[in-house]
């Protein structure tokens, strides 16, 4: 647990909610521009829509609407679960909880508007298809590029005399709440 390490504790949970938080932002900016760009100006029903007896705008807040929930809908899924074991391991206060959900919703919210600016920025430059292909390219290098960090992270980690690591052994503090929580004896 974190009081075997207890030094290590406030500089480990920040270094993990940063990078967390970090790639939430990274995320729903690039999901969110892809999705944009396939719903307001890929989409094969837009012409159908064009041509009813509605404003333009009232279409475009409506394809803007489907864009945002489609960019939303797996947030429980994907980032809720790893929000609430980390303040499960390691026993946050009660505040931890409302406060995860204010930032997560403010993370939603900036990645939604840069990533809707950016695809409003390209589509208004480039052709739609143009915009959506250069968009798959930075999703396809942001991913590489996170896939080599973790590599480079192993590679500089390795590097360290044993006695470092010996320090760190047995601590897993999610690992070990995640079995207790499992198992049915976790303690509050």
């Amino acid at each position: 647990t974190m009081a075997a390490q207890p030094q290590w504790g406030p500089a480990v949970t920040e270094i993990i909610l940063f990078f967390v938080f970090g790639a939430i932002l990274l995320f729903f900016f690039i999901s969110t521009s892809a999705t944009a760009v396939g719903t307001l100006f890929l989409s094969k029903d837009l012409e159908f829509l064009f041509s009813l007896p509605v404003r333009a705008r009232t279409v475009f807040t409506a394809k803007l609407v489907e864009a945002l929930v489609l960019a939303f809908a797996f947030v429980p899924f994907m980032f809720l679960p790893f929000l609430i074991a980390f303040g499960i391991g390691y026993q946050t206060p009660f505040y931890y909880y409302p406060a995860m959900v204010l930032i997560l919703l403010s993370l939603l919210i900036w990645g939604a508007c840069f990533g809707l600016v950016v695809a409003s920025f390209l589509v208004r430059i480039l052709p739609a298809r143009r915009a959506n292909e250069i968009i798959g390219a930075v999703v396809g290098l942001t991913a590489v590029a996170f896939a080599f960090s973790f590599q480079l992270l192993d590679a500089r980690l390795g590097d360290r005399p044993s006695s470092e690591w010996a320090k760190t052994e047995g601590w897993q503090p999610l690992i070990e709440r995640g079995k207790e929580l499992m198992e049915g004896s976790l303690n509050r």
